[in-house]
C-alpha cells in the first residue's frame, strides 16, 4: 500500500486545533476506528482526532 492509499489519519492535536503528532495513517475505515480507540486508551489525556483529509470523523477531548 502506498502513502496515497493511507487516507485516514489518527493525530494528537494542540489546544489551538493544529496537528501535534501523527500517530497513524491507515487505508481502511474499520482499522482507523480501532486504531483511534487504541490511541484514546494509550493517551487518555491527549486530544485525539481521526480524520479523512480535512473532515473530522471522531474526536476525543479529555
Amino acid at each position: 500500500m502506498n502513502s496515497e492509499e493511507l487516507i485516514f489519519r489518527i493525530e494528537t492535536w494542540t489546544q489551538s486545533d493544529s496537528t501535534d503528532r501523527v500517530l497513524a495513517k491507515v487505508g481502511n475505515l474499520i482499522i482507523a476506528h480501532a486504531t483511534f480507540g487504541a490511541a484514546v486508551q494509550a493517551y487518555p489525556t491527549s486530544r485525539i482526532v481521526l480524520r479523512h483529509h480535512a473532515h473530522v470523523i471522531s474526536r476525543h477531548e479529555p
